[in-house]
């Protein structure tokens, strides 16, 4: 299964091609090559922005010494860029880059990034500088970027519900399982599943871009797979969606195997099958996320199944009728 390229070696990439584009000598086969690369991801794009954003921030300092830009231009090569002499040039630029960064954050203009994290059973509210609200479901890890030029979260796990204060001059993104989306005043929702991402919009509208893109207005919702294909999904009213918030979970109609995956995020115990004839077993209702026993005993007495429990972090859904 593919995976989302790791935000520090996106930023060294994005690095690199700076630093290569900006070097004497540069060809237009290195262009080409940079073009390439950009249109690969929106992500590329986005790291490449905000690097290209920090050069230019720093062109004031060229003319003042400090010693970690009088150490760092000591690999400026005089000759052209062989592939070593690149690494050793992407990581002199990237220690003036560093600088800037540091410099930026003291000034209020950009952060390095800061984590949030709600636990398993918990949920959390983070209220930033900006007014955006952003409330992370169980299990759920977010890391926020904020500076002058845009606004981006990256949703390593879990689930997070975005009201977001709009700024025209400063875009808000999410960042999931390899796709963007991007704010365009609004309050919705994205999910990281195992395969999938989830994006369902309650107010406004949003974009979202994978392999391609597309606009979503209040009341849609839509999936993308790791490898950035979109996907329409079945109808579920965003209220349902989002009933986490109000420490609820509302199923219409769902396979017995994909509730207990859902009642598994809330509760710190696996909840096992026996029979795979049981998985495809409809459950519908609306349960208490908090309630364990009581989400048990509703399946038990609605579902031809019983409940055995084999410890205290373990539970085993049998058939009714058949013996232990």
């Amino acid at each position: 299964m593919e995976q989302p390229e790791d935000t520090d070696k996106l930023r060294e990439e994005a690095i690199a091609w700076l630093v290569r584009l900006h070097a004497p000598g540069c060809n237009e086969a290195e262009r080409r090559a940079c073009n390439r690369w950009l249109a690969e991801s929106p992500r590329h794009r986005a790291a490449y922005a905000q690097a290209e954003a920090q050069w230019r921030w720093m062109e004031q300092f060229k003319s003042q010494r400090f010693r970690a830009r009088e150490d760092a231009l000591r690999y400026r090569p005089k000759n052209k860029l062989t592939p070593k002499r690149l690494v050793i040039f992407a990581t002199a630029a990237s220690l003036l880059l560093f600088c800037g960064m540091i410099v930026l954050r003291l000034g209020g203009w950009y952060d390095v990034g800061t984590r949030y994290i709600a636990a398993k059973g918990e949920r959390e509210v983070v209220v930033l500088d900006d007014g955006s609200r952003l409330e992370l479901n169980t299990d759920s890890e977010i890391k926020v970027h904020l500076n002058r030029w845009r606004r981006s979260v990256e949703l390593v796990r879990g689930e997070v519900y975005f009201n977001v204060t709009h700024d025209g001059e400063r875009p808000f993104e999410v960042q999931a399982g390899g796709g963007r989306t991007t704010d365009i005043g609004t309050a919705f929702e994205v999910y990281l599943q195992p395969e999938t991402v989830l994006v369902a919009v309650q107010e406004g509208r949003v974009r979202v871009e994978a392999r391609g893109s597309c606009n979503l207005a209040a009341g849609q919702q839509i999936t993308y797979n790791r490898r950035g294909e979109f996907s329409m999904i079945p109808a579920r009213e965003i209220a349902d969606l989002t009933a986490w918030r109000q420490g609820r979970m509302v199923f219409h109609d769902r396979p017995l195997s994909e509730v207990l995956s859902e009642i598994g995020r809330y509760h710190d115990i696996s909840i096992r099958i026996s029979d795979a004839k049981q998985r495809n077993l409809r459950v519908s209702g609306a349960f208490r996320t908090a309630s364990l026993d009581a989400i048990l005993n509703t399946i038990t007495s609605t579902l031809p199944v019983k409940v055995e429990r084999i410890n205290e972090h373990e539970v085993l859904l049998k058939p009714l009728g058949k013996k232990s």
